[in-house]
């Protein structure tokens, strides 16, 4: 049986001796009683660097790493992975060469996110690994909000304006 993205990445953490087990061990008792991404929760905490995480990531599982901000994302390429979707799974579509799309992804071992990608885009897809908040600020970047969200965050903020009455 192989290891999911957590375990591998929590057994490569502690044999590089980059995180004790102790303080795996406290990151792990966060996200069972807040819930929420384990890496998040080891850089917020401060127990490890982002870029070290996922350089670490990357080494540990032979993904390539990329450094998002330095590519301009092609808009056609983006078209090919709806919103929704890119949002739900934390990836975007970073190019596309034939048949082949490559695929930002922050959780690269998730072969069921991978699965569907192939299904719905019809590509061979090819993962490589960046930052989580680099994935998250390419989707925020990328994708606009559709007039539909934009509209329910308007409507959000009339219903909560009190509104005074003066005699």
């Amino acid at each position: 049986m192989s290891l999911s993205f957590k375990e591998a990445l929590s057994v490569a953490l502690i044999e590089k001796k980059l995180l004790t087990r102790a303080r795996l061990d406290e990151a792990l008792a966060i996200q069972k009683e807040a819930g929420g991404d384990l890496r998040d929760i080891l850089v917020r905490q401060g127990f490890i660097d982002s870029d070290n995480l996922v350089a670490l990531a990357s080494q540990e599982l032979g993904i390539p790493l990329i450094n998002l901000s330095r590519f301009k994302m092609d808009p056609d390429v983006i078209k090919l992975i709806p919103r929704d979707i890119a949002a739900k799974y934390h990836l975007i579509p970073l190019s596309r060469l034939e048949e082949v799309l490559t695929v930002v992804i922050e959780d690269p071992l998730n072969l069921f996110v991978l699965d569907q990608i192939t299904i719905l885009s019809s590509f061979k897809i090819i993962p490589v690994i960046a930052a989580a908040q680099e994935v998250r600020a390419a989707i925020d970047n990328y994708y606009p909000e559709s007039a539909y969200e934009e509209l329910e965050k308007i409507a959000a903020g009339v219903s909560s304006t009190k509104v005074e009455v003066l005699d």
